[in-house]
């Protein structure tokens, strides 16, 4: 999504990247460029960065139109009365989404490097209902019924919904929410960045090119990855069939919502 709204539609992105080559120790508010794309020097991805980029006025210096973070509660003190924000995110299912982090981990970690697994299911390094934690701000403790009710009533309140299974429809719903459009004095401009996002998000970035299976569904590796994210798996159901269903009248874009309303006469099939 960042390589997609960084160079096919050019926006600056604020992220994890803007401390690169030293840029943490600006005492202003800068954008540079790396792999051809924009760059503001704050680090939004960790607690410290973001509380940087708020002392250093990110929202008010006006330079950049997307944060990306992790931690939504407190990004939320980047901006104030006079410079809001306005919330998206994009979705994965959480077994896919705990099994490219195992394969991540297998990649990056000497301790994970021959962890089978079925024993990273068991509960050895895997995360447990990482989205809600982060949606209530509860990372560590038990968790319950409530706090699941509480992450649906952020994402219903707060979040524009996007979805990895449906990557084109979503960025078309971002493109829509934001005001990222494609220029319309300008064809082939426009053309040329519609299929770079095409091209982007069917070839993928900083994907596994080795390739892997996601166990399926009935296997015990996918009970046990279910379990620790049970919490989860039923919040990105929720948002799955409810809430992006609910807000394509609003930010559908015209091919989603006749297929919609094909469906519909055809019985849901």
């Amino acid at each position: 999504m960042k390589q997609a709204l960084g160079s096919c539609l050019a926006l600056t992105i604020s992220s994890a990247e803007g401390v690169r080559d030293g840029h943490q120790h600006d005492e202003t508010i800068k954008v540079f460029t790396y792999n051809n794309v924009k760059f503001v020097n704050v680090d939004t991805s960790s607690l410290p960065g973001i509380e940087r980029a708020r002392e250093l006025g990110l929202a008010a210096s006006g330079v950049t139109p997307v944060v990306f973070s992790s931690y939504f509660h407190a990004a939320v003190s980047i901006f104030d009365n006079s410079h809001r924000g306005r919330a998206f995110t994009l979705l994965r299912h959480p077994v896919d989404r705990a099994v490219s982090m195992y394969h991540y981990l297998q990649k990056t970690d000497p301790a994970a490097s021959n962890l089978p697994l079925i024993e990273y299911a068991r509960g050895q390094g895997i995360e447990n209902n990482w989205m809600v934690r982060y949606l209530i701000n509860q990372v560590d403790g038990d968790l319950d019924r409530s706090a699941l009710d509480q992450a649906k009533m952020v994402l219903k309140r707060k979040f524009l919904i996007g979805l990895v299974e449906e990557k084109e429809e979503s960025i078309k719903r971002f493109q829509a929410y934001f005001g990222w459009e494609y220029p319309e004095n300008d064809a082939a401009l426009a053309e040329k960045q519609s299929f770079c996002i095409s091209s982007m998000l069917t070839d993928g970035i900083n994907t596994n090119t080795e390739g892997y299976e996601v166990p399926k569904k009935g296997t015990q590796e996918f009970a046990l990855i279910s379990h620790q994210n049970q919490y989860d798996v039923k919040l990105y159901e929720y948002a799955r069939d409810t809430l992006f269903v609910d807000q394509t009248k609003r930010y559908g874009s015209k091919e989603w919502k006749k297929a919609e309303k094909v469906k519909q006469k055809s019985g849901g099939k």
